[in-house]
């Protein structure tokens, strides 16, 4: 039996329904966290971009993008939409803590990651992200493996890597198109294990 706060129980629920009772208590939740109180979550709901998973179990998840071309940013914005999570730049230079799932947006060019997301990935430590997803956008189906080689240096496990079809300069125009993104957004929701949206 799935229960929640105080032992209110949520089976047969949808997950919308799970939130919006959970709601006032996730309300209260962050008010007592701001005034430096944290035993007081409550079971089963979190406004931090938590998922349920099998309606039994969360998942803290996070999004981040570097781009040149506005290509990965576009696939950002799908997935979070989809998964209802804030795509963040990483020259916004966003802070992630006990993220379980992070997706990691970025293209190839000149046959690497860009700099600054590679600066940033070097920072990130297994207590900030648990697992790593990553979705690569290039022209020529090029991964990032520099990304995947830092993560690993540094202890995150990268669950896998979905290539996203991209154009640059002359090279596999009209990428990514409608299908493309869908597909990004396809793989996102799976590996997170979200329910889709109907």
């Amino acid at each position: 039996m799935v229960t929640g706060i105080y032992g209110k129980e949520f089976v047969g629920m949808t997950p919308a329904d799970k939130k919006e009772q959970l709601k006032p208590w996730a309300i209260m939740a962050a008010r007592s966290k701001r005034s430096g109180f944290n035993d007081c979550e409550p079971v089963g709901y979190s406004l931090e971009n938590h998922i349920y998973l099998g309606g039994e179990m969360m998942k803290k998840l996070g999004i981040l993008y570097a781009t040149m071309t506005g290509h990965s940013r576009t696939i950002s914005e799908a997935i979070g939409k989809a998964l209802e999570v804030q795509a963040l730049n990483v020259s916004d230079r966003p802070v992630f803590a006990d993220v379980d799932l992070l997706f990691i947006v970025g293209g190839i060019y000149s046959g690497t990651s860009l700099p600054s997301l590679s600066k940033f990935v070097k920072t990130l430590t297994s207590d900030r992200a648990k697992k790593v997803a990553l979705v690569t956008s290039a022209a020529r189906g090029q991964k990032q493996n520099t990304i995947r080689n830092i993560l690993q240096k540094n202890g995150i496990e990268v669950l896998d890597e979905f290539a996203c079809p991209g154009s640059f300069l002359f090279l596999s125009r009209g990428h990514p198109n409608e299908q493309d993104i869908q597909n990004a957004v396809d793989f996102a929701v799976k590996i997170s294990g979200k329910e889709p949206q109907n």
